[in-house]
């Protein structure tokens, strides 16, 4: 599956004997720290856990973690 956003794709495709990783994740901006709240927002209403990154580890930047329905951990940044 591909996605496009802009001048920006993102290219998803399956494999047979799929595990997720345990540490290895893709990143992906958003525009600003009031989408990135949103984002959070919506998806711990539809029960997904996010995980909030110490501010401490990347200064300037807000992050958190979610998994999605087939284990993939992903990292939601943006910055201040």
């Amino acid at each position: 599956m591909w996605f496009a956003v802009g001048d920006r794709q993102l290219h998803i495709g399956v494999e047979a004997e799929f595990v997720p990783a345990q540490k290895a994740h893709p990143a992906l901006r958003l525009a600003d720290c009031e989408a990135l709240e949103g984002l959070a927002s919506r998806l711990a209403e539809a029960g997904v856990e996010v995980t909030w990154a110490d501010a401490a580890e990347l200064p300037g930047a807000s992050r958190f973690y979610a998994h999605d329905p087939w284990g993939n951990r992903l990292e939601l940044i943006a910055y201040a």
